[in-house]
């Protein structure tokens, strides 16, 4: 037996790591370029830039990234403790860009703090010969950023995010024909003409998003391979030109107290007829009440003439009860959904109005026999007050459902327990034609 000194010993233990070191750096070194990707899409970007580090193999990987992301993480790290101005931080990302290589297919700068930063400019700019598809931009959390133009040139441009923007398409603009989806939240919408301009030059476009939307003139949509469309912001008048493929349609509108419908009525029908009928694709609607109004002005007929076989989920928000406009229309969309599975309706109702109107109208939708729900399976109704208007309405769609299984009862919130019990006594003596019919009472959802 050969005993070992103590240096010897050091000595053999730190030739073993050093071999285990190389050996470990010869695992990283020897990944798949794929693999290796991956691994610096998944890294914030001053962690993939350290990845240079690792190896020779790896030294310059990070410059062929894809992907570059930069967001309150990119400007926490690369701050640390110190606090980073706009400037520095514009030229961090100069940084990034001057030493990246090749395309970019998505690109993400998402820092309010760099508002009204002129830097901003020159970034994009950059992008355009970098054929960026995916591109998202918040640089400001108060003011507009206003976009320059060389934006509207990013052909390859598949999806396009913007927030806190100003959105004036230059006047020669020739279109993105390969843009797939657009979201703008809070973004400032100078002509609504030019916007439907430039939604008509985009054929290729799925979806349309527009969140906290106001100042909008009349929009009308001109997307023949729109699939999606979700609106929200103060009313404006909403028509589609061309969108027969459009399969859901979420319009949320705010009334500022003077919008007035009635201007907006159009000759001889009603604005949903208009509406509603461009749309014979429709799966999923959701209309909200300021909206709702804005679809009820005008002649309202007991179906409408193109019927919605597609229909599958309709959500009406704020009906009122108390407004024979509401209640017809609501019953003239419900019948003309001959294949409607969830319906889902919030009620408001005022005790002071004239109801006998809407009761007689909902009373001779008994007599009728043209008509029965085959395919209602789910009803909800919430802020269900009990009032007489909203129980005979509720009786009128037990009575016509066929197949209805399950329908949740909601009261509006803080309703006394003996309130509570009493709308539920009133509501499980209502006879359903579904012999599966089960009512739930749900305080919560």
């Amino acid at each position: 037996m050969v005993l070992m000194s103590g240096n010897s010993n050091l000595h053999y233990r730190r030739k073993r790591m050093r071999a285990s070191c190389l050996s470990a750096s010869d695992i990283i070194s020897d990944l798949p370029g794929n693999i290796i990707d991956n691994i610096l899409t998944c890294l914030p970007i001053r962690d993939a830039v350290r990845t240079s580090i690792l190896s020779r193999k790896w030294r310059f990987k990070w410059r062929d990234l894809s992907q570059l992301v930069f967001d309150y993480n990119f400007r926490k790290r690369s701050a640390g403790r110190a606090s980073l101005s706009k400037s520095e931080i514009a030229f961090r990302i100069y940084q990034v860009l001057l030493l990246h290589r090749g395309s970019i297919n998505k690109f993400d700068l998402s820092i309010p703090e760099l508002d009204s930063c002129h830097q901003i400019n020159h970034v994009i700019n950059f992008l355009t010969a970098k054929n960026v598809q995916d591109f998202t931009l918040c640089v400001s959390d108060h003011d507009y950023y206003e976009l320059p133009s060389t934006l509207f040139s990013c052909m390859h441009l598949r999806h396009l995010n913007l927030y806190s923007c100003m959105f004036k398409p230059p006047h020669a603009f020739q279109g993105l024909s390969n843009l797939i989806s657009l979201e703008l939240d809070d973004v400032y919408i100078i002509d609504a003409n030019a916007f439907n301009n430039f939604i008509s030059k985009c054929p290729q476009l799925q979806q349309l998003k527009l969140d906290n939307a106001a100042d909008i003139g009349h929009l009308e949509i001109d997307a023949p391979n729109l699939k999606f469309f979700c609106f929200s912001g103060t009313f404006k008048p909403i028509s589609f030109k061309n969108a027969p493929l459009l399969a859901t349609v979420s319009i949320q509108c705010v009334d500022n107290g003077n919008v007035k419908y009635r201007k907006w009525k159009r000759r001889g029908n009603s604005n949903a007829v208009e509406v509603l009928g461009c749309l014979p694709a429709i799966k999923k609607l959701f209309v909200s009440c300021s909206f709702l109004k804005y679809l009820s002005v005008g002649n309202i007929p007991l179906r409408l003439p193109t019927t919605l076989n597609r229909l599958k989920s309709l959500e009406l928000p704020e009906i009122y009860f108390n407004s024979i406009d509401d209640v017809r229309f609501a019953l003239c969309l419900i019948k003309s959904s001959p294949n409607l599975k969830k319906l889902k309706i919030e009620l408001f109702q005022s005790v002071d109005d004239n109801i006998d109107p809407i009761l007689q109208l909902l009373e001779a939708q008994f007599c009728r026999g043209d008509y029965t729900f085959n395919r209602l399976r789910e009803l909800r109704m919430e802020c269900f007050r009990g009032a007489i208007t909203e129980l005979k309405f509720l009786e009128l769609l037990l009575a016509k459902s066929l197949t209805l299984e399950n329908i949740y009862i909601k009261p509006p919130f803080g309703t006394e327990p003996r309130k509570s019990l009493k709308i539920l006594k009133e509501v499980t003596q209502l006879e359903r034609a579904s012999p599966r019919a089960k009512i739930m009472y749900v305080e919560f959802w």
